[in-house]
C-alpha cells in the first residue's frame, strides 16, 4: 500500500458524543497546524483495544477524508513503515482543546469552535431552514437509558416541543434537527454535545447538571450559545438516591421529576433570549422580505400531486434479532442500486427501545455489514463476563468492608471494659510508609494490581539514575 502522509488519530470513546468529539475537534485543529484541508488523505485510527471500536458517529469522518478509516490493529503482527505521517493533537492532553480547555473568565464564543462547527455542517451538507417568524423551534432530547430520565416528560411538554430520540437516527439526520433548533433541552449527558451545532442565536437548557455543573456550561460558552439550567433544587424530586457501582449514592444514577411551572419559566426565559437576539431578528426580517418570491398555493399542491405519482418504496428484510425486531432496507423501485433507508419493526411495542448494540450501529449507518447472530452472541457473552467480574469485585470489596467493621466492633468491645483493665492501643505497631531520605517523597503503597510499566509488577519507588539524592547513582553509572 502507498499512502502520502497518513493522519494517525488516537481515538477516545466512540459511543459517547462528548468524548468522541474531542477527537474530531483536535483533528480539525491539526488541519490548521498542518496547513492542509484536503480530504484525499488516509486516516488511521490508533485503537489497540481487544474489542470492537463502536463508532456511533462514523459519518463525521467524511468531513476529513473521502476514504474508509483504517484501524491500526488491522496491521497486528506486521511491520509497517510510514515515510511521512501526521499525528493528530491528542484528545485529552493537558491543557488540550475542548476537554481540558482552560477558560478565560467571562470569555464567550471561541473562533475555533465556531469554525469547527461550520466546517462539519458544510462538509455533511447540513443547511439552516430558519429562523421562523412566528415560531420558536424547541427540541427536547429524551433518554432511553436507565438513569437521568425526566419522569414527567409529558407534563413539562406544555410547549410545542419536538421530542427526539437520537439513538436510532443517522448522525447527519440528528444534525439536521439540531441545527434547525432555537432552544435545545436535555438532561445531563453526552447528547448535549449537540449544542456545538446550534445556530448562533440559540440557547441550551440543561434541565439538571447532576452535580457536574461546568461540563456543558463551559462547552456552551466555548460555542457561544446561551446556557440555562435548573436552580431551585426544592422544586425537583429524585426518584431515589441513586447507586453508583462503586461509590454509592450518586446524582447521575437516578431519575427526576420537575415542577412544571418552574420548567415553563426557564423555557420562556430561553425563548425571550432567542427573540431578542439581534441576528435572529435580522434573519427573520430578511426572510419576511422574500416572502413574495415564495411559490403560490396552487404550485405547491401541484408539486405534491406529482410526488404522489412516483413509485412507492419496498422494504427488503435483512435480519431479525433475539427480541423479535425485524430489520429492513427501504429501497425505491427506480434506485435499487443505491443505499436505501434503514429501519426496523419492533417485536415488542411495549419495549420498542430494546435493540442490540450491533443492530443499533447498523441502523445509524455506523457499519455497512448486517450483524450476524454469532457476532451478537459473542459480544453478549463477553459483556456478561465483564458484568460478572465487576459484580464479584464489588462483592469482594463489600465483604472486606464488612469484615473491617466487624473487627473494629470487636476491638471497641474489648476496649470498653473496666477503666482499670482497659488496654490502650499501641499505635507504634501500626506500619507506616517512610521515605529513605527526609526530602524524598514517600513511595506509593504497593498493590498486586500495580505495574511499573506494562508486564512488570510494581516494586516500589525507583529513583532516577542521575538523581544526586541516590547515593548509588554514580556507582551504577560506572
Amino acid at each position: 500500500m502507498s499512502w502520502s502522509k497518513p493522519f494517525l488519530v488516537a481515538c477516545y470513546i466512540g459511543v459517547s458524543m462528548y468524548h468522541h468529539f474531542c477527537d474530531f475537534l483536535n483533528l480539525y485543529a491539526t488541519l490548521h497546524l498542518n496547513g492542509s484541508f484536503s480530504r484525499n488523505v488516509q486516516i488511521v485510527a490508533w485503537d489497540t483495544s481487544g474489542g470492537n471500536y463502536y463508532d456511533l458517529f462514523a459519518e463525521t469522518w467524511q468531513a476529513f477524508t473521502n476514504k474508509p478509516v483504517i484501524f491500526i490493529k488491522e496491521f497486528d503482527g506486521k511491520k509497517i513503515c510510514f515515510r511521512d505521517a501526521v499525528f493528530s493533537l491528542l484528545a485529552r492532553m493537558r491543557y488540550g482543546l475542548y476537554y481540558n480547555t482552560p477558560l478565560v473568565p467571562n470569555c464567550h464564543g471561541s473562533g475555533l469552535f465556531h469554525a469547527f462547527s461550520s466546517y462539519i455542517l458544510e462538509k455533511l451538507n447540513i443547511s439552516q431552514n430558519g429562523p421562523l417568524r412566528k415560531k420558536i423551534r424547541i427540541t427536547l432530547l429524551t433518554r432511553s437509558t436507565k438513569h437521568r430520565r425526566i419522569l414527567n416528560e409529558n407534563e413539562v411538554n406544555i410547549f410545542i416541543f419536538i421530542v427526539v430520540l437520537f439513538r436510532l437516527m443517522k448522525f447527519s439526520d440528528q444534525l439536521k434537527i439540531t441545527h434547525n433548533t432555537d432552544i435545545f433541552i436535555g438532561m445531563h449527558g453526552s447528547g448535549l454535545t449537540h449544542l456545538l451545532f446550534l445556530p448562533y442565536w440559540a440557547s441550551v437548557f440543561e434541565v439538571y447538571d447532576c452535580g457536574d455543573k461546568y461540563c456543558y456550561s463551559d462547552l456552551a460558552r466555548l460555542k457561544g450559545v446561551k446556557y440555562f439550567t435548573w436552580q431551585t433544587m426544592h422544586k425537583m424530586k429524585r426518584q431515589n438516591q441513586g447507586k453508583h457501582p462503586t461509590i454509592g449514592s450518586h446524582a447521575k444514577f437516578t431519575n427526576y421529576t420537575f415542577d412544571v411551572v418552574e420548567f415553563s419559566r426557564i423555557v420562556s426565559k430561553a425563548a425571550d433570549y432567542v427573540r431578542n437576539n439581534q441576528e435572529f431578528q435580522h434573519l427573520v426580517q430578511s426572510k419576511h422580505d422574500k416572502m413574495a418570491d415564495r411559490p403560490g398555493v396552487l404550485t405547491r399542491l401541484f408539486n405534491l400531486f406529482v410526488q404522489s405519482l412516483k413509485p412507492s418504496c419496498e422494504r427488503v428484510v435483512v435480519g431479525k434479532d433475539q427480541f423479535g425486531n425485524v430489520y429492513y432496507v427501504e429501497k425505491a423501485l427506480y434506485e435499487r442500486a443505491k443505499t436505501g433507508t434503514r429501519g426496523y419493526l419492533p417485536g415488542n411495542r411495549a419495549d420498542w427501545k430494546q435493540i442490540p448494540t450491533e443492530w443499533e450501529m447498523w441502523l445509524k449507518y455506523a457499519r455497512k455489514e448486517v450483524p450476524t447472530q454469532e457476532e451478537i452472541d459473542f459480544n453478549y457473552q463477553r459483556m456478561m463476563s465483564v458484568k460478572e467480574k465487576a459484580a464479584r469485585l464489588e462483592d469482594q470489596a463489600l465483604r472486606e468492608k464488612l469484615a473491617a467493621k466487624v473487627g473494629e466492633a470487636e476491638e471497641a468491645k474489648q476496649l470498653s471494659t473496666d477503666d482499670n483493665q482497659r488496654e490502650k492501643r499501641d499505635f507504634s505497631k501500626i506500619p507506616t510508609i517512610k521515605a529513605d531520605t527526609p526530602n524524598e517523597p514517600a513511595p506509593f503503597p504497593s498493590y498486586k494490581e500495580y505495574e511499573n510499566f506494562p508486564g512488570h509488577k510494581y516494586t516500589g519507588y525507583q529513583p532516577k539514575r542521575n538523581d544526586p539524592k541516590n547515593k548509588d547513582s554514580k556507582d551504577s553509572d560506572k
